[in-house]
């Protein structure tokens, strides 16, 4: 998974076969149902964190990698 990312015809062994896993995904994209999951997760993690379930505006946030963090 690291080398290919997720090419269909890659999927690990214990997967259905690639065809039915990317229908499956399609058939979900096509009905909202993935930003649907993302959304419920935001709102889930927002909760957790005893945010507001929906966030007023955006931050964009930028992760330092370990030796950019050392040079500051």
């Amino acid at each position: 998974m690291i080398k290919s990312g997720c090419q269909w015809r890659m999927l690990p062994k214990d997967f259905p076969p690639y065809s039915m896993v990317h229908s499956f995904y399609r058939r979900c994209r096509i009905k909202g149902v993935w930003e649907k999951v993302m959304h419920e997760l935001v709102k889930t993690s927002r909760i957790k964190y005893e945010r507001s379930e929906n966030p007023s505006y955006s931050i964009i946030h930028k992760v330092l990698k370990p030796q950019e963090s050392q040079k500051k």
